[in-house]
């Protein structure tokens, strides 16, 4: 916490031992936990730390799980092996500087292009950013639609973005009043490109 270092070592060393596949499917390699389990477990790494027991959340809980749960089988066997040996470790982009985790009020938008989405905004506070290779983003694809399932009336929906992609780029946020070390860092995000099979969640 005083170095701000993220752990990456620990991390490792944790994936080594099943923590960034806690509750994916045994199927991918993970350990496939029901949630008390995984609560119970993720309580016993808070009491030594806080920044370790957050890094893992955002792993195993907004990353993996919503791979496992919302990904097709191709997003699945693309990325869920890697993120639960620790070879690829997951962001989870929603929060803006000026809508929070309200995802109806968020300015990100997604453009369709005629192979993918072109994404634009800037997205705060993204845990695990720092040594992330994959994160999931957020982004309005229809501003002004109305479609049933839609938030506020607009369709939300998120993609799978590797961080290297061209057009995004990592910013370095102000310090915190603690929990440090959680590699949070902006994610700013220029016409970045990416495929249609990239596409998570949402109408399109």
């Amino acid at each position: 916490d005083e170095s701000g270092a993220f752990p990456i070592d620990l991390i490792r060393q944790a994936a080594s031992l099943g923590y960034l596949g806690m509750r994916a499917p045994q199927a991918m390699g993970g350990r496939g936990m029901d949630h008390v389990t995984y609560v119970l477990g993720i309580e016993a790494v808070a009491r030594a730390s806080a920044t370790m027991a957050v890094i893992l959340a955002v792993h195993n809980s907004l990353v993996c799980d919503t791979l496992a749960s919302a990904g097709t089988a191709a997003q699945q066997a693309a990325w869920l092996p890697r993120l639960i040996t620790g070879e690829v470790i997951g962001a989870f982009a929603l929060s803006e500087a000026d809508a929070g985790t309200d995802a109806a009020n968020q300015q990100t938008s997604a453009t369709r292009t005629p192979d993918g989405y072109s994404l634009t905004g800037r997205k705060v506070w993204v845990a695990n950013a720092e040594a992330a290779e994959v994160a999931i983003v957020f982004a309005t694809t229809h501003p002004t639609a109305t479609t049933v399932g839609s938030i506020g009336g607009r369709t939300i929906s998120a993609f799978i973005v590797p961080i290297d992609t061209p057009g995004l780029t990592r910013v370095v946020t102000a310090d915190s009043l603690g929990v440090r070390g959680l590699g949070c860092m902006d994610l700013e995000l220029k016409d970045v490109r990416v495929p249609a099979s990239n596409l998570l969640l949402g109408a399109g």
